[in-house]
C-alpha cells in the first residue's frame, strides 16, 4: 500500500500498460535499451541477441518480467517492472541513491545494481537475485532482515517524496469511509478507528525522516547463504522508520487469514532483532503500535476490494484496534 493516496489507473492506462507488456516480451526493443543501460550502469555490454524476457506479474497497474541475459562477464540476470504512469523513474532515483550512499556495499546487505529505466517502456531494471522469501517460521530470516531494515533506516540517502502524517491520515480516513460503506456490519468502526489513529498521531508528534521501503513485508527480502537481499522500491520514500517495522507485522498478521499458522515468533523476532540493532526505545515501539493499526485498516480495506471474506476485514479491523490501543497506552 502506498503512505499516500494512489489513483487507480483508468481504462486508457491499462491498455497502455498492456501494450508495454506485450512490446517487453517481444524483446526487440528491450535487447537495444539494455544495450544502453548496461553502459550507464558502468557494466560489460548486453549481446542484445542473447536477450530473453518472461512474464511473471501482469495486474492492472503494472507488470512483472524476469530477463535473462549474456555479456562478455558471463550470464545476466535482472527484474524489469513496468507500470501505468510514471513511478518506475521515481522507484530507480529512489534505489540509485541509496546505492550511491553505499547501502549493501559489504556482504551483509545487499539492493542490488540499479540498472535504470526505459522510458518508452515504463520499465525500471535492476539486478535479479536468486533464493526465496523467508518463510513465516524462518525465524532467522526474520533476524537478518530485521538488522537490514536497520541499515536501510541508518542510510544517509536522501529519497523523494518526503511524506507527512496528515497526508497519511488523510488517505487512512478516506479509505475508511470506503471500506465502512461496503461492509457497515463491522463490529467496529473504521472510521471511528481512523479518528483514533488522528488524535493519537498529535500525542506521538513528528519525528525525523529517515528512508523507508514503504511497503516492507517477508517479500521484501531474498537471504541465500546468510546474505540478505532488500528489494522493491516502488514505494520508498522518506518518513518515520517506524512505520516499515509497523508495516511488517501488519503483514504477517495479514498472511494468518490465508494460511493456518501463527506469525507470533516471527513477529516478536524481528522486533527483537531491530531493537538489539538500532537501540529502539519505547516511544519508538509505541509508534510501531501506532502504524501496525493504521496498516492493518488499510488492509482490511484492501482485501475486501478483492473478494475477501468480510470476516478476515474484521479480523485485521480488531488487530488495528489494539494496536492502537497499545500506541495509546
Amino acid at each position: 500500500m502506498s503512505l499516500w493516496r494512489h489513483r487507480g489507473p483508468d481504462a486508457e492506462a491499462v491498455e497502455r500498460l498492456r501494450r508495454r507488456h506485450a512490446r517487453t516480451l517481444n524483446g526487440g526493443e528491450l535487447a537495444a535499451a539494455l544495450s544502453r543501460l548496461a553502459a550507464d550502469a558502468g557494466v560489460p555490454p548486453i549481446d542484445p541477441a542473447s536477450v530473453v524476457a518472461q512474464p511473471l506479474v501482469l495486474r492492472r497497474d503494472r507488470f512483472i518480467v524476469t530477463v535473462d541475459a549474456r555479456s562478455a562477464a558471463g550470464p545476466v540476470a535482472l527484474i524489469a517492472k513496468g507500470y501505468t504512469d510514471e513511478r518506475a523513474a521515481q522507484a530507480f532515483a529512489n534505489h540509485r541513491a541509496l546505492w550511491d550512499a553505499g547501502l549493501g556495499a559489504d556482504r551483509d546487505v545487499d539492493i542490488g545494481r540499479p540498472w535504470g529505466v526505459i522510458d518508452s517502456l515504463g520499465l525500471v531494471v535492476t539486478e535479479r537475485f536468486p533464493g526465496r522469501h523467508p518463510s513465516a517460521g524462518d525465524l532467522e530470516g526474520a533476524r537478518l532482515a530485521a538488522r537490514a531494515t536497520a541499515r536501510l533506516h541508518g542510510c544517509a540517502a536522501r529519497l523523494a517524496p518526503r511524506v507527512e502524517l496528515g497526508v497519511v491520515l488523510d488517505n487512512l480516513e478516506r479509505r475508511m469511509r470506503l471500506l465502512a460503506a461496503r461492509a457497515p456490519d463491522l463490529e467496529r468502526s473504521p472510521v471511528e478507528l481512523a479518528q483514533t489513529a488522528r488524535v493519537l498521531g498529535d500525542e506521538l508528534g513528528g519525528q525525523d525522516a529517515r528512508p523507508v521501503n514503504g511497503d516492507l513485508s517477508r517479500e521484501s527480502f531474498i537471504i541465500v547463504d546468510g546474505r540478505t537481499h532488500l528489494i522493491d522500491w516502488d514505494l520508498s520514500c522518506e518518513f518515520d522508520p517506524a512505520w516499515d517495522v509497523g508495516h511488517y507485522l501488519a503483514q504477517a498478521r495479514r498472511y494468518e487469514l490465508r494460511h493456518p499458522v501463527s506469525t507470533d515468533q516471527l513477529r516478536a523476532t524481528f522486533v527483537e532483532a531491530y531493537v538489539d540493532a538500532t537501540a529502539a526505545d519505547a516511544a519508538f515501539l509505541r509508534r510501531v503500535d501506532y502504524y501496525e493499526g493504521i496498516v492493518c485498516l488499510h488492509k482490511a480495506h484492501t482485501i475486501g476490494r478483492y473478494g475477501a471474506p468480510v470476516e478476515h476485514s474484521a479480523a485485521l479491523v480488531d488487530a488495528a484496534a489494539r494496536a492502537l490501543a497499545r500506541a495509546g497506552a
